[in-house]
């Protein structure tokens, strides 16, 4: 059988210049070596055997309602860098559209509630082929004339003086309806957010948002092995994951997180990572909110928190109140609700159910995953890349306190209190904590 390449559009791990392979035995290729075409993929294995995997993405799609706009005028431009485009059509006439940037891969999902895209060809749900997993974000936009996403509108603007996504704008403006408020002390500090792409939300229709809370990298995993430790967290060093079944990376300053996120993608041609903003967060919520998921009262019904209402049978450590270095590795068998695995060990004098928390590993379970993006609520405090000095002259000598703000409580919280919408402002960027971790966004 001979299987032509035609007109190679990328290539990931090495350069493919061979466009007829006629069935030949291929010799030195590395392992998940993948060739993207403008039709189909091929993954080449050690072996030399050829997959085309183009198809079974194209039906995957299909199977989700999805048509592929081949004639997009963004996958006409120069040095695209966009391998697919697909469009969605609601009932009620509402139009989505999505891109797959070049090097990623459909996995599963409607636009409208959830696409989700991977960096390793054949993945799933399951994240058997352990590639980083994103949720595409849809905000309106107008592409080739036709309006899409107008349902969720970006919360950055390229008005400079608004910034939809700050508190002190939306103070100075009575919240205008918005869902999100800070204490007392932080209403007039001086709120900035350098995060965000406009532009590219803007023309694209979107982005990308991680589908898991950072976790561990193999590299980090291999230095310290495979179970819950304290220690070596605190650094840049590391590439983080957007992977299934991983420890999550706490203990990380909001400085450190930002490093790491920027790191994942560095120099990749078609894409650029960062830690989440605010604009992208608050974006998140409404798009929350538009699919009736609760998100300001209370978010107890899908995320961890010391009231979570639902069970699980897929977690993994258990961690003691006053935050010592005590961790457990516990997989329980059955089905268990969250307050009764509390109960089950207190057992050390009267601590109450309340002075055992769990936390999760990445995507342990769909109880915690809404639009296919998990965890958003509870498990970790998420840093943003939203900072501010409470007010005090960041010029001054010796420099005042920076402060980041900390998003969607934790395990040691209750979600009643602080659900997913919420913003905390009062913590160091330098400060780590064992309920404290970040996310990634493209």
């Amino acid at each position: 059988m001979t299987l032509d390449l035609g007109e190679i559009k990328e290539a990931t791990l090495r350069e493919c210049i061979t466009k007829n392979l006629n069935g030949a035995t291929l010799n030195n290729v590395e392992d998940g070596w993948v060739c993207a075409t403008n039709k189909n993929n091929y993954h080449i294995s050690t072996s030399g055997t050829v997959n085309v995997t183009g198809e079974s993405e194209k039906n995957m799609a299909v199977i989700n309602g999805l048509t592929e706009y081949e004639n997009c005028s963004l996958l006409k431009e120069a040095n695209t860098k966009i391998r697919k485009v697909y469009t969605e059509e609601n009932t009620d006439g509402t139009k989505y559209i999505a891109v797959i940037p070049n090097g990623f891969y459909y996995v599963e999902g409607k636009i409208s509630t959830g696409l989700v895209i991977s960096d390793a060809l054949g993945d799933n749900r399951q994240n058997e082929a352990h590639g980083n997993q994103f949720v595409w974000v849809p905000c309106e936009t107008t592409i080739d004339g036709e309006k899409y996403n107008t349902k969720l509108k970006y919360e950055k603007t390229d008005d400079a003086e608004t910034n939809y996504g700050l508190a002190s704008y939306w103070y100075a403006n009575n919240y205008d309806g918005k869902q999100y408020q800070y204490t007392n002390e932080e209403y007039n500090s001086d709120w900035a957010d350098n995060g965000g792409n406009y532009e590219s939300v803007v023309k694209y229709g979107g982005f990308y948002v991680a589908r898991y809370e950072a976790g561990l990298s193999n590299e980090f995993l291999l230095q310290y092995g495979d179970t819950y430790i304290t220690s070596g967290k605190n650094t840049s060093e590391y590439i983080p994951v957007s992977k299934k079944g991983r420890h999550v990376w706490n203990l990380i300053s909001q400085e450190n997180a930002e490093k790491a996120s920027i790191k994942m993608y560095n120099g990749n041609s078609y894409v650029e990572s960062s830690l989440i903003d605010s604009y992208a967060w608050d974006t998140i919520v409404e798009w929350m909110r538009v699919n009736n998921i609760g998100t300001y009262n209370t978010s107890i019904n899908y995320g961890n928190y010391i009231d979570s209402t639902f069970s699980i049978n897929n977690w993994y450590v258990k961690l003691k109140k006053d935050n010592t270095n005590y961790a457990k590795v516990i997989t329980p068998t059955i089905e268990t609700p969250l307050a009764s695995i509390r109960r089950s060990y207190d057992n050390v004098g009267d601590e109450s159910p309340t002075d055992w928390y769990v936390v999760l590993s990445t995507g342990c379970t769909d109880q915690t995953m809404k639009l296919n993006i998990s965890d958003m609520a509870g498990n970790l405090w998420e840093w943003t890349t939203e900072t501010g000095y409470h007010g005090a002259d960041a010029t001054a000598t010796p420099k005042p306190t920076k402060y980041a703000v900390l998003r969607g409580g934790s395990f040691g919280n209750y979600g009643g209190s602080l659900p997913v919408s919420y913003r905390h402002g009062n913590s160091d960027a330098s400060w780590v904590d064992v309920n404290v971790g970040f996310r990634v966004v493209l």
